[in-house]
């Protein structure tokens, strides 16, 4: 660690001693200065006096607008402002800006006293904090003059404010007439459009009408082929148990035939018998011997005959009832094929115009939801014209900016600050006076010993 010598080093107590050598100085030293500046800024300085105008400004929100969905293009127009809004900076750059010092120099007849420069460093603008007041703060040596100042630089402000928001109200209107009119046009090409898309051969209306006749015939269709295939099952069974029950018939007359007699011998007696009784009468015999004679012959078993006869008929039927079932078939066939072609056209008919409704469907509703847009956008530039020549008509551009005190000539000067002034030329004093002190101290210490 390096030492330093005792002469090297300049401790408190040293400081303290210095000081306390000074004393005077330090006391006669800050004082003068003081009556001096205290005697500069009430009799050398001009005083200046302050005269205060506060203004209201109904300033822009920060808030953003968002359009949620197709139903708040209403609310989100209305929310939209007529006229361009500014926010409180630029109300207060506005203030200091050359158009409203120049007009105020000239409406007060002092553009040859002031430049732009000069004037503005009158101007002070601050803001209440938490609101939305702004404070217009002139500075100089004549209090009316102050007052005239801060009231014709705030009527001036207002003027131009209101005069801006007349000019982009008037410029809102005219571009809202001439964007009203461009949606009206937009609205009737979309209602021709319409027009056009329902009055055109197959509409909706008569779609729907010849789907449901075509799904009517449809379900008959499917109800006759389900019912023409009951009947011809049953008509089927039924021919079929008379088919079986006929051959069972056949089969049993066959039986009964190949177990009975064709024919018999018959034995009777001449006078019974048409041959006997010719042959007595061509051979002359006599009553006596015709009553003693007999004659055989061969004849037919009628039961043979009618079990044939019987055999016969049935074989007849059975021939009818294949017959009947085979056209029952054919006719089952046609009509089942009629049915199933009657079918298939419709389901083809059907599918056909389902897919033409679905499309027309979304036809029609994108039309529908271009009609209510365009409708809805219509009636929002309609109302937002009608506000902006209502708030033409109230002057609503007047009330942007709102006069909420005038500036009054003050009494009581505020500069030049003596208190102030004094208590700064004391303290500015006591620093030089410290300063030459320890400056001195230091001078005598570090000079060179003579040999």
């Amino acid at each position: 660690m390096e030492n330093y010598t005792t002469e090297d080093e300049i401790s408190l107590r040293k400081l303290i001693e210095i000081l306390l050598k000074g004393w005077k100085w330090i006391i006669i030293i800050p004082l003068i200065c003081g009556i001096v500046a205290y005697g500069y800024s009430k009799y050398v300085m001009t005083p200046t006096y302050e005269s205060k105008v506060i203004l209201e400004i109904h300033a822009r929100s920060d808030k953003a607008t968002t359009i949620t969905s197709v139903n708040s293009i209403d609310e989100a127009l209305s929310a939209q402002p007529l006229t361009q809004t500014f926010s409180m900076d630029s109300y207060i750059q506005q203030l200091t800006s050359p158009e409203i010092i120049l007009g105020t120099l000239r409406e007060l007849n002092l553009s040859d006293q002031y430049t732009y420069e000069q004037f503005k460093g009158k101007v002070a603008v601050s803001q209440t904090k938490d609101s939305s007041l702004l404070t217009i703060t002139i500075t100089d040596k004549d209090p009316e003059m102050a007052a005239t100042i801060a009231n014709t630089l705030s009527a001036t402000f207002m003027r131009h404010v209101s005069a801006k928001k007349e000019e982009q109200l008037d410029t809102s209107t005219a571009l809202l007439t001439q964007q009203l009119d461009l949606e009206k046009q937009k609205l009737d090409d979309v209602l021709l459009e319409v027009k056009e898309f329902e009055s055109q051969e197959k509409n909706l209306d008569f779609m729907n009408q010849e789907l449901t006749l075509n799904n009517s015939k449809l379900q008959n269709a499917k109800s006759n082929l389900s019912t023409l295939t009951d009947n011809y099952k049953k008509e089927k069974y039924e021919l079929e148990q008379d088919i079986k029950a006929s051959k069972e018939k056949v089969a049993h007359y066959e039986s009964l035939l190949n177990q009975t007699a064709q024919t018999f011998n018959l034995k009777k007696d001449v006078l019974d018998s048409t041959i006997g009784t010719n042959y007595a009468a061509t051979e002359n015999v006599s009553l006596e011997d015709q009553v003693a004679l007999s004659v055989e012959s061969e004849e037919l078993n009628p039961v043979y005959v009618s079990t044939l006869g019987a055999l016969n008929a049935e074989k007849i039927h059975l021939i009818n009832l294949e017959t009947s079932i085979t056209k029952s078939e054919n006719m089952y066939n046609y009509n089942y094929s009629t049915l199933t072609t009657t079918i298939s056209t419709l389901e083809t008919t059907i599918n056909t115009a389902r897919r033409e409704i679905a499309d027309l469907s979304y036809q029609k509703s994108l039309l529908d939801d271009k009609l209510a847009i365009t409708k809805q956008t219509y009636t929002a530039f309609n109302n937002k014209l009608e506000s902006a020549r209502v708030a033409k008509a109230a002057n609503i551009s007047e009330t942007s900016v709102l006069l909420m005190s005038e500036g009054v000539a003050p009494s009581n000067p505020t500069g030049p600050r003596k208190l102030l002034n004094t208590a700064i030329a004391i303290v500015l004093g006591g620093m030089v006076v410290v300063f030459g002190l320890f400056f001195q101290a230091y001078w005598k210490n570090s000079a060179t010993p003579s040999k």
